[in-house]
């Protein structure tokens, strides 16, 4: 079980990293299928080794170079936001929305890091684990909606223009982390934005990831919205979620 999911995970992100180098090069904007299928195949493995706690440190221990750091660190910051969750009864009925190019949002980044000196790193992390980059945009449980999650009242206090629009609420996380201590203090501003430690060790492994290879973005992109309920892990987006 151990060598054959390690043999997996190391053919997944060498056909992975082919893929997307290709589809840069390319500059095909949007992702096809076969991108897609690509990326969910090692979402599902870096998924297996975050639920299945002896088996993914096992795996972790056999892999080497930079597959192993950036296992390593997908697999901390998953199981950290995994304990976050609370399974839900199913049906789940949850709106789910294509979201804007990998090129676009990376656009409002830059932009919102221009105008605050928060890393883009940081703003596309967020935007990942709130929203897998727009593709759920809530309500959540709390009231928070939009691409980048905000409560009605902090919106209210940092938000210009539609909350459901990712430049908007790209440009609204800039100003509310500006205004928290970042990027001087980016911890407290992280845990300002949401109160968990887990959720701010997310946060910063995830931007960390693409700040030591920007093309992590573009696989972060391809991952799909999965939710956790009392039957199992439920798809919502991406091939074989019907949407």
């Amino acid at each position: 079980m151990v060598t054959s999911v390690t043999r997996k995970l190391r053919r997944a992100d060498r056909a992975l990293d082919a893929a997307v180098t290709s589809w840069l090069a390319e500059d095909k904007g949007r992702p096809d299928r076969e991108l897609l299928v690509l990326g969910l195949a090692e979402q599902n493995l870096m998924r297996r080794l975050i639920k299945k706690v002896p088996l993914g440190n096992k795996v972790l221990r056999r892999l080497e170079g930079p597959l192993a750091l950036e296992t390593h660190r997908n697999v901390k910051a998953g199981r950290g936001l995994r304990a976050l969750t609370t399974p839900v009864e199913p049906p789940v009925r949850m709106k789910t929305r294509r979201p804007a190019s990998p090129k676009e949002l990376l656009g409002f980044y830059k932009k919102g890091r221009r105008r605050s000196g928060i890393p883009w790193t940081i703003l596309a992390s967020i935007n990942f684990v709130e929203s897998k980059f727009g593709r759920v945009n809530g309500p959540s449980s709390a009231g928070a909606r939009g691409p980048m999650q905000f409560i009605p009242s902090t919106w209210d206090a940092y938000g210009r223009g539609d909350i459901m629009d990712p430049h908007d609420s790209i440009m609204a996380a800039a100003r509310y982390l500006r205004a928290s201590g970042a990027p001087a203090r980016m911890r407290d501003a992280l845990y300002a934005y949401n109160h968990s430690t887990a959720y701010v060790n997310a946060i910063l492994l995830y931007a960390r990831q693409m700040e030591r290879n920007p093309k992590n973005y573009y696989a972060y992109y391809l991952w799909q919205v999965f939710v956790r309920t009392t039957e199992g892990d439920v798809q919502l987006t991406g091939p074989g979620s019907g949407n």
